[in-house]
């Protein structure tokens, strides 16, 4: 057993005890956030979705076109892990695609 951890007896121990284990805790939270902020997590933007019959699908070639439900000008959702995040406009920068966000956590109104 460690003996580095600090005496909680409340009967033997000190303020300036007391103020150090908060901020032992504090300091290991930070810590903890800290790390939390380093893990990578998956993000994908969603044109338009829909359900077509297999054989639609078995037909499909090369030069074949999909058409969506979906206006061109209506926002984009952002995922993350496979989850709505926030929903955003299709934007050029430099020669790359981004998303500009307009909202973040939308309602399910209309998934």
């Amino acid at each position: 057993m460690s003996t580095d951890a600090p005496n909680l007896n409340t009967s033997d121990s000190s303020a300036e005890d007391i103020s150090n284990v908060f901020a032992a805790a504090g300091d290991a939270q930070q810590n903890g956030v800290e790390r939390l902020k380093q893990i990578p997590v998956m993000v994908s933007v969603r044109l338009a979705e829909k359900k077509i019959q297999v054989d639609q699908l078995m037909t499909m070639s090369p030069g074949a076109l999909v058409m969506f439900d979906k206006s061109c000008e209506a926002p984009l959702d952002l995922y993350i892990n496979n989850a709505r995040y926030c929903r955003g406009e299709a934007v050029k920068i430099g020669e790359n695609f981004g998303l500009k966000i307009d909202e973040i956590n939308p309602g399910d109104d209309d998934e």
